[in-house]
């Protein structure tokens, strides 16, 4: 068996609780990842073509801006603003 296997086999087991705490600790994991991933490639110019052409699209009038919807572009990623703003939301686990 392997480790994946066996940690599956042990969240198998986990009070309901206990089962929702650890999957938004994984969540936030994952999230805190993927922002990190695409800073990255936003600092390494990786992102460059899609955002200079999210600019032409702007310019040539295909786009609508948003306003206060969204955070600034150069503010922290739509992901960790989110779960900013909803830190203390009720979470699954709270339902049961």
């Amino acid at each position: 068996m392997s480790t994946v296997e066996e940690i599956e086999a042990a969240i198998r087991q986990l009070p309901k609780h206990e089962f929702w705490r650890l999957t938004d600790r994984l969540i936030a994991l994952r999230e805190d990842e993927w922002d990190r991933e695409i800073e990255a490639d936003a600092r390494t110019g990786k992102l460059d073509p899609w955002f200079e052409q999210a600019d032409r699209d702007f310019e040539a009038g295909r786009c609508r801006e948003l306003g206060s919807t969204l955070p600034a572009r150069n503010s922290g990623s739509a992901t960790t603003s989110s779960r900013k703003q909803f830190k203390n939301r009720p979470t699954r686990r709270s339902h049961s």
